[in-house]
């Protein structure tokens, strides 16, 4: 993908496109930040994902991390916004969709 717009707000928008009640999805971002900007923007854009999608990063209390790893498990979340602090293990083989953003092809 090669965005005409923000790559983060095009991402952002991404996100919202493959966030289905059938998909599960996770993106990776590079930094804390744009993780926050990129849930916020989603959770305004579009109604119907709020509740229904987290950020997840450093920072978070070791019991925040689990209780969202715990509802994407089960399926009450659709998805996921993270820093590489998801990498600490858990079994992501159920979620249907992963992408990355914030890094350029060579």
């Amino acid at each position: 993908m090669n965005p005409t717009a923000s790559p983060n707000f095009s991402a952002a928008k991404l996100f919202i496109d493959v966030s289905r009640p059938v998909f599960r999805t996770i993106a990776f971002t590079q930094s804390r930040k744009i993780t926050e900007l990129i849930h916020i923007w989603v959770s305004q854009i579009s109604p119907r994902l709020r509740g229904k999608i987290s950020s997840y990063r450093a920072g978070f209390m070791p019991e925040e991390r689990r209780e969202i790893e715990k509802r994407l498990v089960s399926g009450d979340l659709l998805g996921v916004v993270s820093t590489s602090a998801l990498e600490m293990g858990i079994d992501i083989g159920y979620l249907d969709i992963c992408f990355s953003w914030g890094t350029r092809a060579p």
